[in-house]
């Protein structure tokens, strides 16, 4: 019988082949790690089921609960969903809402159980500006709503559009 001829593999072989096979190790390890994430992140015991939006007697309450909507969409390094309740961009919700509805004041952002509630703060009206139509502004001259039958004092001047200051 003949006998296999035996092969001797140098060190160094032996070395590089040893870490291909700690890379692939960690490799593995780091995808099933990102993974997990992202899988747990998705769950629905983890996600916002419904947008409230609190305190508004004018503002109109379906385009703000629409651009709270648009704000929480999307991800976070296409890993971590931005509706994870844990992880709201609350500062981006805020400034979105106030500066896209010039009759909100101010705004809050809590959640409630997996509800995110929205509680607006709106401006009060303090006299009418008008030029072609007129608008309510509030005490520091701040023209953010069309009006609705006030009977609060009016101002005219240069135009003014609604969001500035008269």
């Amino acid at each position: 019988m003949k006998k296999k001829p035996v092969v001797k593999v140098r060190l160094k072989d032996r070395r590089r082949r040893e870490s291909y096979i700690a890379y692939g190790v960690y490799a593995l390890i780091i995808v099933s790690l990102l993974s997990g994430i992202a899988y747990a992140t998705r769950l629905t015991q983890f996600s916002v089921s419904e947008v409230r939006i609190a305190g508004v007697t004018h503002a109109p309450k379906d385009a703000i609960a629409a651009e709270v909507e648009k704000v929480i969409s999307g991800t976070y390094a296409l890993l971590v969903p931005k509706r994870m309740i844990y992880v709201v961009p609350r500062g981006v919700v805020v400034e979105r809402v106030v500066t896209n509805f010039p009759i909100v004041e101010s705004a809050t952002v809590s959640r409630d159980g997996r509800a995110l509630v929205v509680t607006i703060v709106e401006r009060t009206p303090a006299a009418l500006y008008c030029h072609t139509t007129c608008y309510r502004m509030d005490a520091y001259g701040f023209v953010f709503d069309t009006e609705h039958g006030d009977t609060l004092p009016k101002y005219r001047g240069s135009a003014v559009e609604l969001g500035g200051t008269y």
